[in-house]
This record gives C-alpha cells, sequence and structure tokens, in this order.
C-alpha cells in the first residue's frame, strides 16, 4: 500500500473517531473530548468480557484434554471399540483408493481423446471409491458401535472424521493429479505439489478432524472455556497451514507468489476470524455459510476446468462423436456451469441470511422473502438453461463451423450455408429476448412485484424508440425481407456497391462480410441495396490459355476432353462437376500465340480449388501429348527478306498481267 493511500486511511480513521465522540458526547451529556474515552472503555470492557475468560482458561487445556480421555478410556467397552475403528478406518481408506487405483498410468504418448476419456474414467472411479466408502462409512457407525456410550461415540467422530478427509482428499486429486501431469484439470508442476501437498494434508486433517472430535469432548465434561480456547488454536494453526500451502504452491513458479501473497494472508485471517467468532459466540451459521460457499465454487471449479480440458482436446483432434459433441457444447457448457455455481452461492447466501437475519419485517417475514427469492432465482435459471439448450441444440445442428475455422483448418473454400442456418442466429437473438424476458417477468411476479405497469412502460417506451430510431427500424425491415427473399446466406460470397466478400455473421440489423484478405466490411441492411451473389446453384468458370500458332486444334480439343473426363471421375472434386471441362475455341489470334477458351460448371463451393486442378492436369498432359505453349517470341523479317518476297511474288503475276498497248 502507498504511502499515501496509508495516511488516507489513518486521517479518515481518525474523523470517524472524531465524530463518534462528539456524538457520545453529546448522548452522554458530557465535554467532547470524553465521548471518545468512553466508547473506547465500552469496547475493551466488552472485549475482554468476553475473551477474558478464554484467554483464562488456556492454561487447563491439557488437563481438560487428559481428563477427558481418562474418562472415555474409563468407559465400557473402549478397549473393543478401539480394536474396531482402526480397522474400519484403514478399509474406508482403502475402499475409496481402490477404484482409482485400478486404473492403469496414461502413455505419455496418447492422443487427445484418449486423454479425455481416460480423465472421465479416472472421475468415475473416484466417484464409485467415494459412494463405496460412504456406505461402507455408514454400515460400521450403525452397526458396529453404539452412541450410547462415551467409546462409541469416539468411534463415531473418528469414523466420520476419517470419510470427511478421505473425501476431501479428493478434490486436489482430481485438480492436480499427482505424478500424472497429462491428467491435471489444473496446469500445476510435479514440485508445486510436492511441495504444497504436506500442509494441504495437515491443514484438512486439522480443520476436519478438531470439528469432528470435539462435540464428543465437550459431551463427556469437557470445560467449554477450555474447548473454546482449544478451538481458537486449532483455527489459528488450520489458518496457517492453509496459508503455508498456498504459499508452497506458488512459491515455485516465478513472480507468482508477490501477486496473490496478500490474497492469500486475508483469505487465512478471514478463515480463522470467521471460525473464532463462531467459538467464541456459539454462532456457527456464518462459518458454516462461508464452508458452504467455497464447497459450491470448488465443485464448479472442478466442472469448469473439465469442460475447458474437453473443449481444448476437441479443437485440437475435433473427430468422432465424442469431439464433435463437446465442439457444438462446451462453450454453452461452460456458461451453464458459471451460472448453476453462482446459483448456488446465492441459495447458500439466502439462506444463512433467513436462518440468522433480524425480522425487521415482521415474524416469518424474512423466511417467506427468501424463499420467494429462491423460486424466482430458479424461475430465471431453468429460463435460462432452456434457452442455452434450446440455442446450443440450434447452433450444433444448423450452424456450420465459421469461416475463420474452415480455413484455418482447410486451404478449400467454405461451403456455403444452407438458408435455415442463415436464420439461425436471428432466430436466436429473439429466443433471448422471448425465453429470458418471460423467465425475468416470472422472477418479478414470484417476487410479489405487479408487472403490469412494467409492460405498459415498455410499450410506451417501445413506441418512443421506434419513432426516435427510424434508421434502426428500416435496417431491420430490410433485413427481414432480405432473408425472407433468401438473397443469401451464411458462407456465399457476395458484392454490393464497391464491397464484396462472404458473408460471416448476420444480426438483426447488419450484415458482416469477409474479404478475402481478410479484412471485415459491417454494413447496415437499408444500405446494402442491389445484390449480386456469386455462390447459389452454380459457377461457369471460363479462362484463356495461350498455344503456339502451329497446334492442332483438334488434339487440344481431343486432349482437353479426356482430362474433363477424368476430373469427373475423381474422388474429391468429381461430385463438384455439372458440366465438365471442355475446349470451347478460339478467342482470338496473336502474332505468337492462339488464345483458347476453355470453360467448366460445378457448384459454388470450391469453383478456384476445381480449375486450380484443372490447370495443373492440362499443364502435365499438354506437355505428355506435345502441345506447346505460346512463347513471347517476336520474328523480325529484314529488308531482303521483303526483297525476295517481292520478286517472288512478281514472277507469279507475270502470266497474267496485261502488256501495255502501242500506239
Amino acid at each position: 500500500m502507498k504511502p499515501c493511500v496509508k495516511a488516507s486511511a489513518v486521517f479518515a480513521f481518525i474523523a470517524a473517531l472524531t465524530g463518534a465522540d462528539a456524538v457520545l458526547a453529546q448522548d452522554s451529556g458530557a465535554p467532547p473530548s470524553t465521548g471518545l474515552i468512553i466508547r473506547l472503555t465500552a469496547l475493551i470492557s466488552a472485549f475482554w468480557t468476553t475473551i477474558g475468560p478464554i484467554v483464562v482458561a488456556l492454561p487447563s487445556v491439557p488437563a481438560e484434554l487428559i481428563r477427558v480421555a481418562t474418562a472415555i478410556a474409563a468407559s465400557p467397552g473402549f478397549a473393543i471399540d478401539l480394536a474396531k475403528v482402526g480397522p474400519a478406518c484403514a478399509l474406508i481408506f482403502l475402499v475409496a483408493a481402490l477404484p482409482p487405483r485400478m486404473s492403469r498410468p496414461l502413455p505419455a504418448g496418447s492422443s487427445h481423446d484418449a486423454r479425455l476419456a481416460e480423465i472421465m474414467r479416472r472421475f468415475a472411479h473416484d466417484i464409485v471409491g467415494a459412494l463405496a466408502a460412504c456406505l461402507l462409512a455408514v454400515l460400521f457407525s450403525e452397526l458396529a458401535f453404539d452412541p450410547a456410550v462415551a467409546s462409541g461415540q469416539l468411534a463415531r467422530a473418528v469414523l466420520d472424521f476419517t470419510l470427511l478427509f478421505r473425501l476431501s482428499l479428493m478434490v486436489p486429486a482430481i485438480l492436480f493429479r499427482p505424478g500424472e501431469s497429462n491428467l491435471r484439470l489444473l496446469r500445476a508442476h510435479d514440485r508445486q505439489i510436492a511441495q504444497a501437498r504436506p500442509a494441504l494434508v495437515a491443514a484438512l486433517g486439522v480443520g476436519i478432524g478438531f470439528p469432528a472430535l470435539i462435540p464428543v469432548w465437550l459431551g463427556n465434561g469437557m470445560d467449554w472455556m477450555a474447548g473454546q480456547a482449544l478451538a481458537v488454536i486449532m483455527g489459528m494453526i488450520a489458518a496457517s497451514l492453509g496459508f503455508l500451502a498456498v504459499r508452497r504452491f506458488l512459491s515455485p513458479v516465478p513472480g507468482l507468489w508477490p501477486r496473490w501473497r496478500r490474497f492469500a494472508g486475508f483469505g487465512a485471517i478471514g478463515f480463522w476470524l470467521t471460525w473464532s467468532y463462531g467459538v467464541i459466540a456459539l454462532d456457527f451459521p456464518f462459518f458454516f455459510a462461508v464452508i458452504r460457499v467455497g464447497a459450491v465454487a470448488t465443485l464448479g471449479l472442478m466442472a469448469e476446468r473439465f469442460v475447458v480440458v474437453a473443449l481444448r482436446t476437441a479443437r485440437v483432434t475435433g473427430q468422432g462423436r465424442v469431439g464433435r459433441f463437446w465442439l457444438q457444447y462446451g462453450a454453452p457448457m461452460r456458461r451453464v456451469v458459471f451460472a448453476l455455481s453462482l446459483a448456488g452461492i446465492v441459495v447458500v447466501v439466502v439462506g444463512w441470511a433467513a436462518e440468522t437475519g433480524p425480522d425487521w419485517l415482521g415474524p416469518g417475514r424474512l423466511v417467506m422473502l427468501s424463499a420467494r427469492i429462491v423460486e424466482a432465482l430458479a424461475a430465471f435459471l431453468i429460463g435460462y438453461l432452456l434457452f442455452e439448450g434450446v440455442s446450443a441444440w440450434l447452433t450444433a445442428r444448423f450452424v456450420p463451423p465459421s469461416r475463420a475455422s474452415q480455413l484455418l483448418a482447410d486451404e478449400d473454400e467454405p461451403t456455403p450455408a444452407s438458408r435455415l442456418s442463415t436464420v439461425v442466429p436471428v432466430a436466436r437473438g429473439f429466443l433471448a429476448a422471448l425465453i429470458l424476458g418471460v423467465s425475468a417477468l416470472v422472477a418479478l411476479a414470484t417476487l410479489g412485484l405487479d408487472t403490469t405497469p412494467l409492460l405498459a412502460g415498455a410499450g410506451i417506451f417501445g413506441l418512443a424508440i421506434s419513432f426516435g430510431s427510424q434508421s434502426l427500424v428500416r435496417d431491420v425491415v430490410a433485413g427481414i425481407f432480405f432473408l425472407v427473399d433468401d438473397a443469401f446466406r451464411l458462407g456465399e460470397y457476395i458484392e454490393t456497391g464497391k464491397l464484396k466478400g462472404s458473408v460471416e455473421r448476420i444480426t438483426l440489423r447488419s450484415i458482416q462480410l469477409r474479404h478475402q484478405n481478410g479484412q471485415v466490411h459491417t454494413l447496415p441492411f437499408g444500405q446494402l441495396g442491389s445484390v449480386t451473389n456469386f455462390s447459389r446453384d452454380w459457377v461457369t468458370m471460363k479462362f484463356n490459355l495461350r498455344l503456339a500458332r502451329n497446334v492442332d486444334i483438334e488434339t487440344v480439343r481431343k486432349t482437353v476432353k479426356r482430362i474433363g473426363q477424368e476430373l469427373l471421375v475423381d474422388p474429391e472434386l468429381g461430385r463438384e462437376f455439372i458440366q465438365p471441362l471442355k475446349l470451347q475455341g478460339i478467342a482470338d489470334i496473336l502474332e505468337n500465340a492462339l488464345v483458347l477458351r476453355f470453360k467448366f460448371t460445378v457448384r459454388p463451393a470450391k469453383p478456384t480449388v476445381v480449375q486450380r486442378e484443372a490447370l495443373k492436369r492440362i499443364v502435365r498432359v499438354f506437355a505428355e501429348k506435345g502441345i506447346a505453349f505460346a512463347a513471347n517470341t517476336v520474328f523480325v523479317e529484314s529488308r531482303e527478306d521483303d526483297e525476295r518476297l517481292r520478286e517472288a511474288g512478281a514472277h507469279v503475276a507475270a502470266p497474267t498481267a496485261l502488256s501495255p498497248s502501242v500506239s
């Protein structure tokens, strides 16, 4: 923090204390200088009244632990329960770890599809192991230990700790997969994981073990003040171990720890203060709410990272049904995961507020309001999920990949989209407005708000907007008529005015054209005017070649015809032809060349690709047949050649010439 910021904070704090001093002095009738003293005295007194007995009880914690342990050890059946709880805990750990251990290590050179399949398989094994461990823990707790005696209570607490500890260890194992970098959902080095793992395991052990055991100790005669003091100390140890784990995880990466040091410190201190408040005030709902928010955020992070890895893998390969599925639904699923996580956090916060908030609205009104908030959130969330599902299905079913992705994936020209896929983006916009608008109205109605004035106001506002934005209305109406007339589709190459390019995107009011050199032109529909479509139905390609003047035209015609027949049976380009390649005739006669014109008719998807292939075959076959292309050679005749030709012409014309008459 900069010095100026610190100074500002100090001055603000002094100003606040000064204002509080004046108010307190005015209320108590004392001089203004005594208000701050009264307030500080009251705060110190309240703090010591709460904390003092706990601080005084700190020295008695070891003696209390020994006394409680002695009392539990003296309970009937302690030896038997102790002999049973050890193997039970070991069996729970073994059952939870057995399914993941059955998986074979993924080879280093495995494909992306194999990596994704292995991640899903490992996650399924973890879930199976967790369910089996939970079932085993419940059976042991209900059948093997008696909750009426102290030893049975302790054994059950140890079983609960073992199960929760093992389940909590699954989260970092799923995210980082120690020793298997190709299966990690979060990117990290082996050194980071190895350094942070001991502190993380210790923090989870302390943070889970103490809350599981302290109820048993308090229920068997432990002093409450000593228990509170021990709880504050254990919370500090757990927070310190968590801070240490974060530090060891981030330190190996240069420059990463200094950026996150304050966040880690604030998080550790906030956790300890939240826990200490619950321990001292015996009010744990806020602490449990924080834990639930963390659990929801962690589950959302795991799901989001899995979707990201699957989507990244599909973008690299994109092969098979699984790859196409993730390419089509990966991005919507990521947004859905974020929305569900946010909704879960809101539900936790609303539940905590309903449980602990002041009832200033009246008896039961806060609970009723919280229930309405949850119902409204559920209504809007259902609408959002419906929109994402319908939008993803429409995109996957009717919209082809973008032109940019096609050009990056292949040198061929992209195939124009169908008429329905052209209308889908516009329809998706209407669906978004319709579904989300209706969901918002339902949510507001669930909260008890009257939506009739809102609808009337929206109608008046829409009318005012329509008068004030006539050009926008003109663009929208013109776009509707262009789409109804089917003037162009996504992926088609069009020309309008001085602009031309492939249709890349269509919105409610404009169209985006991608020029073949990469430029993007955005045109409102109202400014399009006449449109020339180069990609509709069929394309006739005509091109000229300059051949030598002495070539045999008939030989050229037969050779070109044979090349055209070969192109028709080509496995890749044959289906593009409507009329084969042929010689159209002589287009021009030059001093040193014959200009011949060729043509063919193909579908509008790949005309330039077909032309390049046709030219390549013409060059190769003409060389084999001895058909020469024209050379840039100019023959120049001298004056002697002109006189020789003139004499030869006179010699030929002499017999037919008339002799002059003699007078």
